[in-house]
């Protein structure tokens, strides 16, 4: 029989607080497209939406099977609301997402160590570093992470139901959760809270428990999700679809050490610290009060700490294994390392605390404050060098001003019982600074592609084809956006000889592969290079050929 309920604790505050997050994931979704990924997903549900297959998601037309389609249905979905394709709106489904996750945050803070630590947990983990980034991005990553949270949350309302329906139904719910989390990112999305959960029964000694969660109903909801899709993609393409989506895009870029951002297995030991900014300064001693042993006040409490360090071993366990790694990958374990963050700045471990974890606390508080103050001002800086958002971010530097002294007071008293969403607080302040006018032009000068964009709007004029020669997924999405239609690959330098005899034709094409071919001797002798765009991580031309060309 599964243990009994944890206990109610006190410290109810209203979870309507939860409502102070909405600006968090309402703010800065309508930006040009970012980063290495999200061109790739907005021309997948571009392409989805113009072609009104659901089914098997292409880029550039051809068949694009390494993730499940569930955020391109979600874009697609949007574009069809909106009878076009939008960079600016391609992401409304991304807060969707991270909110649910938000909310399955608290719900597991809540669950664990009362009202009060969901409530700054939910603060904690949507005023992180990477939770932010994803929200804003067009990514699979968030709808497979939201579907892992509530499985967690799922899981654990069961295992301490005393009630077995209600044990039943939540197991249910949580295969429903998982097969949300399969059809945002693959087979990654079921074993990520496999591993947790086996660890914790495991660790609890209570692995016949599994057994419930495999029961025939829990598995006909998950295949209920999951199969359809399978099916349907398998119809259209063979076995040679199971093998890409399988075998290539999972085993092989699990094991292979040739695998895309590839990188040792400790590295995830300093991602942690990477995507829980700003509140990396209260995981060092959260890791400490968890290495010492003993001193818990309840063995339900006890059980509490002893899931949250399972569904956070668990999976980075695995994903330390894996070749491929990225800071992004950690995403499905933030809501536990933030309730585990909000508890230890709740008090909630259940020890006496000693004199430096005290002055640890208010010094990581204070550090929020100053940090809350430097974006704003760093905000301020922006928009009077840009002329744009000055008002918006005077109004964040009182606001953050006022927060702080609040903070300051709250020292004299009470500061045990309200630190966690104090804290919480002056971290949302810190957030917000970058939602102003001049910092997203800043951010977008960065990330974005205006300036391969302007530059293929400026050469290919009406009447003038363009071709891509080494072209990465990035440019295939951004130029499929832009253009609205694929753009056609060269595959050897003989074709592309073929294509610059007209000067009719535009060729994409990376400045590493044109010095390489000039090397080699194969590039076209009187190919004209017609634009530069400056690209930060990987330099690409234009090129076409020259009038002398053409004769020849």
């Amino acid at each position: 029989m599964a243990p009994s309920s944890t206990r109610s604790r006190p410290g109810k505050e209203s979870a309507w607080w939860l409502l102070a997050l909405v600006p968090i994931f309402v703010l800065g979704q309508r930006h040009a497209l970012w980063g290495a990924d999200e061109p790739r997903e907005a021309e997948i549900a571009r392409e989805m939406y113009v072609s009104g297959d659901w089914v098997v998601p292409r880029l550039n037309g051809v068949p694009f099977l390494e993730k499940p389609p569930l955020t391109h249905w979600g874009a697609a979905a949007v574009f069809h609301v909106l009878g076009g394709s939008s960079e600016e709106w391609c992401r409304v489904p991304e807060p969707f997402w991270g909110f649910l996750m938000t909310l399955a945050c608290f719900w597991l803070g809540s669950m664990l160590f009362g009202r009060r630590i969901g409530l700054a947990a939910a603060f904690v983990l949507a005023t992180s570093q990477e939770f932010v980034l994803h929200t804003h991005t067009l990514l699979v990553d968030t709808p497979m992470a939201a579907g892992v949270a509530w499985a967690f949350a799922l899981f654990w309302a069961g295992y301490n139901s005393e009630r077995p329906r209600r044990r039943a139904l939540c197991y249910l719910l949580s295969a429903a959760a998982t097969g949300v989390a399969f059809l945002g990112k693959g087979p990654i999305g079921v074993v990520l809270p496999a591993a947790g959960v086996l660890v914790f029964l495991a660790w609890r000694k209570d692995l016949r428990e599994a057994s419930r969660l495999l029961a025939p109903a829990n598995v006909a909801v998950f295949a209920a999700l999951t199969l359809p899709w399978l099916v349907m993609v398998r119809g259209r393409g063979g076995s040679a679809v199971f093998r890409a989506f399988f075998w290539d895009n999972v085993v092989m870029r699990f094991f292979s050490s040739s695998a895309d951002h590839a990188a040792p297995p400790w590295d995830y030991a300093f991602g942690i610290f990477e995507v829980m900014v700003p509140w990396v300064v209260f995981i060092p001693p959260v890791i400490y009060a968890l290495a010492r042993p003993g001193g818990f006040e309840s063995p339900e409490r006890h059980r509490g700490w002893q899931y949250l360090v399972s569904i956070v071993a668990g999976p980075l366990l695995l994903l330390s294994i894996a070749s491929a790694k990225r800071p992004g990958y950690l995403l499905p374990l933030m809501p536990a390392l933030a309730v585990t963050i909000a508890a230890w700045l709740g008090s909630a471990l259940g020890r006496t605390e000693a004199r430096w974890s005290q002055i640890w606390r208010a010094a990581g508080t204070v550090a929020l404050s100053v940090t809350a103050l430097a974006a704003w001002g760093a905000s301020a800086y922006l928009a009077v060098e840009a002329h744009s958002g000055l008002a918006i971010s005077l109004i964040g530097v009182a606001t953050a001003l006022a927060a702080a002294v609040i903070l300051g007071l709250s020292f004299r008293r009470e500061a045990q019982g309200r630190l966690p969403v104090l804290a919480a607080g002056m971290a949302l302040l810190t957030v917000l600074s970058l939602f102003s006018p001049s910092t997203f032009a800043a951010i977008d000068g960065r990330r974005g592609y205006h300036t391969l964009t302007a530059a293929i709007t400026k050469v290919v004029v009406p009447g003038v084809a363009l071709y891509g020669y080494d072209t990465g997924e990035r440019e295939l999405g951004v130029v499929g956006f832009l253009r609205d239609a694929p753009t056609p690959q060269i595959a050897s330098p003989q074709v592309l000889r073929e294509v610059l005899r007209d000067r009719g034709n535009v060729v994409l094409i990376s400045a590493e592969s044109m010095a390489r071919l000039r090397v080699q001797g194969e590039w076209p002798e009187t190919a004209e290079v017609c634009a530069e765009p400056r690209m930060r991580r990987r330099p690409f031309v234009l090129v076409r050929g020259t009038a002398a060309q053409a004769l020849r």
